[in-house]
């Protein structure tokens, strides 16, 4: 079961980074509810930003130069000030609910 379980998260994970590629956005949106199946809905948003924070890390210290900093640094605010939102939603609801 847990053998099912890792290859189901890694072929989600695989094809989520790829449509990402692919468009510059869409991971999360992807990601979270496939693995929400076969995972707790918390566990899953976790592994999902954990690994959506992971890839933009890389991305960006491949592309540092090219950056536009001030962009950046708004949808760096926007997320400091929505992360904690998006927590409280998620301690908020039942996992029934968010399945």
């Amino acid at each position: 079961m847990v053998v099912t379980i890792a290859v189901v998260v890694v072929e989600v994970v695989a094809l989520s980074a790829l449509a990402q590629t692919v468009t510059g956005f869409g991971f999360s949106l992807l990601a979270v509810p496939p693995l929400s199946l076969v995972l707790e809905p918390e566990d899953a948003v976790a592994v999902g930003l954990v690994l959506l924070v992971l890839a933009n890390v890389l991305l960006v210290a491949a592309e540092r130069l090219e950056v536009d900093r001030v962009a950046a640094g708004w949808l760096l605010a926007g997320s400091v000030i929505g992360l904690p939102i998006g927590l409280v939603a998620l301690r908020a609801a039942s996992a029934d609910g968010l399945r």
